[in-house]
């Protein structure tokens, strides 16, 4: 019998699990309040177990400089689905082909404080995957074993005043690298699918 984790190297799995309506979609030129955005969730099996991929954005970027975060960015006119957005932007940051991504599902949106509505796009990337970051835009790329997002033991929630108001955020620290703020929420979010599926797996067997 397969445990959990030899599970999770099978794409027709997450895409049972990830059952999260996709929000309605939302062109640039349409959007009123908050911004739309998308980003990948881009999951890679390997011998050692699944591996999520991760950038570290460039300190000279507008938005969240420095910050570990998937790739992705906002909704431009041209895009057809969130999926496409993540696509995209997964291409414009990596130089990722589209041919080594596919997608799986979505998990619930994410609102950041710098205004945009985050639509996470669980993705499944060939190993054999090459990227070329592009340095504008992103200063570092690396994998990091799944199973330590995905264990709560590993989380830990921090406060900070933020415009003279108390906010509460989640984050993890692996190796020398803090995720934290929206991409340790969805994070969150994904273990939560995990644990839902695994509480429906058990509930179905005699």
């Amino acid at each position: 019998m397969k445990t959990t984790r030899e599970y999770w190297a099978d794409p027709a799995w997450w895409r049972q699990a990830l059952t999260n309506p996709t929000p309605p979609f939302q062109a640039a030129d349409e959007r009123a309040g908050a911004r739309p955005a998308a980003v990948l969730v881009p999951l890679i099996a390997r011998a050692n177990g699944v591996q999520v991929l991760l950038t570290r954005r460039s300190s000279r970027l507008r938005h969240h400089p420095g910050q570990v975060s998937f790739p992705g960015g906002a909704v431009e006119a041209s895009d057809r689905s969130f999926e496409d957005t993540a696509l995209r932007e997964t291409g414009e940051e990596l130089g990722i082909d589209r041919a080594d991504m596919e997608t799986l599902g979505t998990l619930p949106c994410h609102h950041t404080i710098s205004g945009f509505d985050v639509t996470p796009v669980v993705g499944w990337l060939a190993a054999n995957y090459q990227f070329k970051a592009q340095t504008a835009e992103v200063d570092e790329a690396f994998e990091a074993p799944l199973a330590f997002f995905l264990d709560a033991s590993n989380r830990h929630q921090r406060s900070v005043v933020w415009r003279g108001e108390r906010r509460s955020y989640f984050e993890y620290r692996y190796q020398h690298h803090v995720i934290w703020g929206a991409t340790a929420a969805m994070f969150d979010s994904l273990r939560q699918v995990v644990a839902q599926r695994d509480s429906g797996a058990k509930e179905r067997t005699p």
